[in-house]
């Protein structure tokens, strides 16, 4: 066969379907699919947005447990999320938080929620106040800083552990 000059070896090979076809890597090249940092992003990984929202949600929970003695999930605790959630919707899709690079790895996940949360909780204490008709509290601030990177870093850094970042 292969001293016929009219042998192709590709004659021999097996057709695959399409689907059937491990593309990535095809020319040492893989194929990554880029996110815009835009709200786009945000509806094309609704879990994961939902976990940012219940982590938030679990902030003001923590909170005024802290204050009747008990976790609830009640119409404060969701006057005192509202600001926080709607700044994190709102802005951190622009800033990278939904993209494929944020749950990547940890290190990325940790990254993309520090650069979302140093500017969405402050806009998010900026609206509370707005909201009381005051400026939060200086401890209220810092537990709030505080206590929202920390739920935040460590539901992110859980999806990379669990699901590799495939949300």
């Amino acid at each position: 066969k292969e001293d016929d000059p009219d042998y192709d070896p590709l004659d021999d090979a097996e057709d695959l379907a399409v689907a059937e076809t491990a593309w990535s890597g095809q020319a040492g090249l893989d194929i990554q699919k880029q996110g815009n940092s835009n709200p786009t992003d945000l509806a094309a990984r609704p879990f994961l947005a939902l976990g940012d929202v219940a982590m938030l949600l679990l902030f003001a929970s923590i909170g005024r447990s802290i204050h009747t003695g008990g976790v609830s999930l009640d119409l404060q605790v969701l006057q005192t999320a509202a600001p926080f959630i709607g700044a994190w919707l709102v802005l951190a899709p622009f800033l990278g938080a939904y993209t494929p690079d944020a749950t990547r790895s940890t290190g990325e996940a940790i990254k993309t929620v520090v650069l979302s949360w140093v500017v969405c909780v402050p806009m998010g204490l900026v609206g509370r106040g707005v909201m009381k008709g005051d400026v939060p509290p200086v401890p209220f601030m810092a537990v709030t800083m505080t206590t929202t990177l920390l739920l935040l870093v460590l539901w992110r850094a859980v999806v990379v552990l669990l699901v590799g970042g495939e949300v």
